[in-house]
């Protein structure tokens, strides 16, 4: 007897525009990430002179937490960024057993030059959508900022938002079901 196929619950409009967005999302991504060069550190290594820049120094154990990787791992992203120049490994004021990686000037000013190119290159292209899709992306940013404010946790939603709803081609739908 041949196995039936799975079935698939049914999904509400609003439900199929948000899987449809945030299939866009990792488009979008995958698109800027191999779009646009950036020379120097990829990847993680990035991810962690970001990290260190914006929030200061950190233990190595938070950064590969933060990555999803070993420690072993992480010890070899920072030795990277170190032999480059872009971070330097300190001892915790508060407990000197404890090593904080934090970016170094070259590291600031090699990622201030990296976003800076980045943003350049996506305001050119992003300059050649018709007027009215460039408004509608504009529109999104505070959707947008509110999504990567929170970190993606599977199973759990995320607060402050209470129902996200997208609708494609009804920019009036707030009010609809």
């Amino acid at each position: 007897m041949a196995a039936e196929p799975p079935t698939r619950t049914p999904r509400s409009p609003a439900t199929d525009d948000l899987v449809a967005a945030g299939e866009a999302l990792e488009r979008v991504s995958r698109w800027i990430r191999r779009a646009i060069p950036h020379g120097g550190p990829g990847g993680v290594a990035l991810s962690v002179l970001a990290a260190v820049v914006s929030t200061g120094p950190l233990r190595i154990s938070h950064l590969a937490d933060r990555e999803g990787i070993s420690q072993p791992g992480m010890s070899s992203v920072v030795n990277r960024l170190a032999e480059a120049g872009l971070a330097e490994r300190r001892a915790d004021p508060a407990d000197g057993r404890i090593v904080l990686v934090a970016a170094t000037s070259a590291g600031r000013a090699q990622l201030d030059a990296l976003r800076s190119s980045r943003a350049q290159a996506l305001v050119t292209h992003l300059s050649r959508l018709p007027a009215g899709q460039q408004r509608a992306l504009c529109a999104s940013i505070d959707a947008l900022n509110t999504l990567i404010a929170h970190p993606i946790a599977e199973g759990r939603p995320m607060t402050q938002i209470e129902s996200p709803r997208c609708y494609r081609g009804n920019a009036d739908a707030e009010g609809a079901s």
